[in-house]
């Protein structure tokens, strides 16, 4: 069980004979061209008829809301430029609740073309005008409606017009969103968004850091306040080839003059669909390909790499390198009873904040508890559950909890758990007992030294997203090398975040269980068919004997 959470012209660079940002070609900073490491995200808004319902509430009227019916047929012309332009799969969408309801076949041909979906709250309202209650509300129907027509719940939002308010970034936290992209305090740069408040009378107050990465967006990357004319609003656009070279502009400084960073891209189908616009769009899109260093990643990609510990250019950032200075990776001692319960009581609750299942089962926490101390207990016993400690302070601020897999059922044979908890434990049972037939069927023979069970993650607030989950991923995997162990295994969510860093890590998964789909005999229902998402969980595997270590 593991419970986690245009065209190259000479000297110059034209897009269709417009001639902005000539000014950088050819400078290239400090660095030659092939240094260059810029990474694209292409966002798209599907908005639908919520910008103009929101917009103009009672005064709403055909004419207008119509506008955002185009969008559907944007999205037909996005996905099917992105395929021509071999970005199939690469781009993100940020989609409200309402456009879900008013157009779920759109939104499934997105996720089928393996574009990453985002969460962009109800319809398009301004979520910094309502509470914190409300906004939880409107986030949990949006990732629930975008899993139903997914099937992945999202890990990524962005707040409808920037309207990022004070409890915003709470909510995504308890929420377990991976990242947001609605603020503009960077450009190029990623970064873990703040806890910070507007003040009444025009104050400010800066708060701790979050979990949360950012991608930055900017008024000036975005498509909708160029083009779209907004009577006693917005009242003039900018022609097809202005917005593109102030595009352009943006782009050049970062390549030549920055050299390495994110390109966040914001486009809305109702707007960049139109045939204008969207063949300037192409354009640019074929000009940013053509450069050496230039790759394009969904944002979820983006931040699951930041969220390791790696910079854009791929190399562990500075500031997500606190193993080298104050963290000691060690073996949990099984004579150490305080240290047992402290990881146990982290990996309990890491699980109930984190895991709808606990709700469904009716679990108490000492409920919930009993079980982790009993698994933290055996991974001591077998010498692999792995502790990171901060040598300054002697806290342990992470930790993996794992066993043999060829032991553990003697081990665990006999929990003293709560008959709640019984759904749970027989719900893995099936996904292992599908795991040990996938060993049989490759001539494996199960015993103890050959398969290395990884449980639990969980890492302090304080330390979140600095590198230290990847630290005990690479830990775990010198450990089970030097042990001569042939397999790592592990049961992660179903979410797309979990996708992402399995694939990172160079696990492959064998099959997914549905919990949805699950009886539980003790039961006598289906306990988990109302569960919001995620709703599966993943058998994924290491081979040691293919796979090259990772760094």
């Amino acid at each position: 069980m593991m419970f986690l959470r245009g065209l190259r012209v000479g000297k110059e660079m034209v897009i269709g004979g417009g001639t902005g940002a000539r000014f950088y070609a050819g400078r290239t900073g400090s660095g030659r061209a092939g240094e260059k490491k810029v990474v694209v995200t292409l966002t798209n808004d599907f908005d639908g008829l919520g910008t103009w319902t929101s917009l103009y509430g009672d005064k709403a009227r055909q004419g207008n809301v119509s506008r955002g019916e185009f969008g559907e047929v944007g999205v037909r012309r996005l996905l099917d430029l992105y395929d021509s332009l071999g970005l199939r799969g690469q781009t993100t969408f940020f989609v409200p609740t309402q456009t879900c309801e008013h157009f779920p076949d759109a939104v499934r041909s997105i996720a089928e073309r393996g574009h990453e979906v985002g969460q962009h709250g109800d319809s398009h309202e301004m979520t910094a005008d309502v509470s914190e209650v409300e906004e939880h509300r409107i986030v949990r129907a949006g990732m629930e409606a975008i899993e139903s027509l997914t099937g992945k719940p999202p890990v990524g939002y962005r707040s409808p017009a920037q309207s990022f308010g004070n409890h915003t970034l709470r909510v995504l936290e308890e929420n377990g969103f991976l990242y947001d992209s609605s603020l503009m305090n960077r450009d190029f740069e990623l970064e873990y968004a703040r806890h910070d408040k507007v003040l009444p009378g025009g104050g400010y107050d800066f708060g701790p850091r979050s979990s949360v990465v950012e991608i930055p967006v900017s008024w000036h990357l975005d498509d909708f306040p160029k083009r779209e004319f907004i009577q006693g609003v917005n009242p003039s656009t900018q022609t097809t080839a202005q917005v593109v070279e102030g595009w352009r502009e943006e782009f050049d400084y970062l390549y030549y003059r920055v050299g390495s960073g994110v390109f966040n891209l914001t486009t809305h189908p109702q707007t960049v669909g139109r045939g204008a616009l969207l063949t300037r769009y192409e354009e640019f899109v074929q000009y940013m390909r053509s450069l050496p260093g230039v790759e394009f990643r969904r944002c979820g990609d983006v931040a699951v790499a930041y969220d390791m510990g790696f910079s854009v250019a791929g190399q562990q950032r500075a500031d997500a390198v606190p193993v080298a200075d104050h963290i000691a990776i060690s073996l949990l001692s099984p004579e150490d009873k305080e240290a047992i319960g402290f990881v146990a009581d982290r990996a309990c609750r890491e699980f109930v904040d984190r895991e709808p299942m606990t709700n469904a089962m009716g679990c108490t926490y000492q409920e919930i508890y009993d079980l982790f101390y009993q698994t933290t207990r055996v991974g001591a016993d077998h010498q692999l559950t792995l502790v990171a400690r901060d040598t300054r302070s002697g806290e342990i601020v992470s930790a993996f909890i794992q066993t043999d897999f060829g032991r553990e059922s003697e081990a665990l044979g006999d929990l003293d758990v709560s008959p709640r908890v019984f759904p749970i434990l027989e719900a893995v049972e099936i996904l292992e007992e599908k795991y040990r037939a996938s060993l049989e069927e490759r001539g494996v023979r199960l015993a103890p030294g050959v398969v290395q069970h990884q449980f639990v993650v969980f890492t302090a607030s304080h330390f979140g997203g600095r590198g230290l989950a990847k630290a005990l991923y690479s830990a775990a995997e010198q450990q089970a090398r030097r042990l001569k162990y042939r397999y790592q295994m592990s049961e992660p969510t179903g979410s797309i975040t979990q996708h992402i860093s399995m694939n990172r890590l160079k696990f492959d998964c064998l099959f997914e269980v549905n919990y949805k789909d699950y009886f539980c005999n003790h039961h006598n229902r289906h306990v988990f068919a109302d569960i919001p998402a995620p709703p599966s969980c993943l058998c994924v595997e290491k081979d040691l004997g293919t796979a090259t270590e990772n760094p």
